[in-house]
């Protein structure tokens, strides 16, 4: 969009250049010339007006798409947490049995902090941590 503006912009310079320059009045070098420009300008306006229209129609499509993506996965979600309750696992003692990995400590200098939730600027991409997993395998019959 900024491209497109600033074109539009530099097409409006040079028509009040054209326009205003002492050399060129009354003269049909600067009617031809303002007529060529103007057309550039109106093709310029098409072009970006089908452009932003694209766009606009992809973003709707591609925020449609997530959300029925995201009514599925609510869908599978729910199917499976009700699947595990009525099965009656237990995974408060499946999460008790899973032990976490200590990242190694590469020098004496470092620290580790477990984790609780929150992130720190100077720590994003350097914190390291496990996951236990509450899925249980099922067995197969």
């Amino acid at each position: 969009m900024a491209g497109f503006n600033r074109y539009v912009a530099q097409l409006d310079s040079e028509l009040a250049g054209i326009a205003g320059h002492p050399t060129f009045r009354g003269t049909p070098l600067r009617d031809e010339l303002i007529q060529v420009v103007q057309q550039q300008k109106n093709l310029l306006e098409n072009v970006a007006g089908s452009f932003i229209k694209n766009r606009l129609a992809n973003a709707i499509d591609m925020v449609s798409h997530f959300d029925a993506q995201s009514e599925i996965i609510r869908f599978e979600t729910s199917k499976a947490e009700t699947e595990r309750i009525e099965s009656g696992v237990d995974v408060e003692a499946h999460l008790a049995r899973q032990k976490h990995y200590r990242p190694r400590i590469p020098a004496e200098d470092w620290e580790y902090w477990n984790f609780q939730g929150e992130y720190w600027i100077d720590e994003i991409g350097y914190y390291q941590f496990t996951l236990k997993t509450g899925c249980v395998q099922r067995e197969e019959e």
